[in-house]
């Protein structure tokens, strides 16, 4: 069976991208640094007769990412498909009133990450001589919003260097994406669109109708990422 490795997926769109993968008859290693959450995926997805193992990594962190490759590879063998969707929203402010702290910890986890991530995941993935990366961008990575400029930064670069790895990898046999879902897929994104009233009451008034955003939203993006 092919090989899944995702990272963030404890959140509602990495778990359901897991779940997604596990359902096609991947070997699944989930990856997020919620330990909690982590090994409730990985327990779910063998409930159901999967085959699933939680790693905990901090992906802003290069050598734990490195592991977490060597540890898939040492569970299964192989890597066929990765998902890099961990990423964190960081603190709200004007541009000029971000923090260094935050700047630099959104980056870290939602720039740096992806990378990292590439950095490993292409080279076993070589020696296949194919598979797939899917990574999550945002809308933020095509256009601008107020308030999070770290966060809008750090998905224009995730956009970016996906575009870089096909045109360094293009003719590899390994195929990437960049998944840019809108900020009011689910209510959790929201808050980027306080400007945009039609859009917040839209979605606030989905969730409180008891329409299940995450299922609506992330059951989706699990699809995009199959097609990855």
């Amino acid at each position: 069976m092919p090989d899944m490795n995702g990272k963030g997926g404890v959140g509602h769109r990495g778990r359901e991208t897991a779940y997604a993968f596990a359902r096609y008859g991947a070997y699944v290693a989930v990856v997020d640094l919620d330990k909690l959450g982590g090994v409730a995926t990985e327990e779910h997805i063998n409930s159901i007769g999967g085959e699933a193992i939680f790693i905990e990594v901090d992906v802003s962190q290069e050598m734990q990412v490195k592991d977490m490759v060597d540890q898939t590879l040492a569970a299964f063998g192989r890597l066929d498909y990765t998902h890099d969707n961990a990423g964190i929203d960081g603190e709200q402010a004007l541009l000029a009133d971000q923090t260094t702290e935050n700047w630099n910890r959104v980056i870290a986890v939602n720039l740096s990450g992806v990378f990292f991530g590439m950095k490993y995941e292409i080279p076993a993935m070589l020696k296949r001589g194919k598979g797939a990366i899917v990574n999550t961008a945002s809308v933020a990575g095509l256009k601008g919003f107020g308030n999070i400029a770290p966060y809008v930064a750090s998905k224009h670069g995730v956009a970016g260097f996906t575009k870089s790895a096909v045109a360094d990898y293009g003719t590899s046999g390994i195929r990437f994406n960049a998944l840019c879902h809108r900020g009011d897929q689910h209510p959790d994104g929201c808050r980027f669109l306080e400007g945009e009233s039609r859009a917040h009451r839209r979605c606030r008034r989905q969730y409180a109708d008891g329409q299940d955003g995450r299922a609506i939203c992330d059951g989706r993006s699990g699809r995009l990422a199959l097609l990855g």
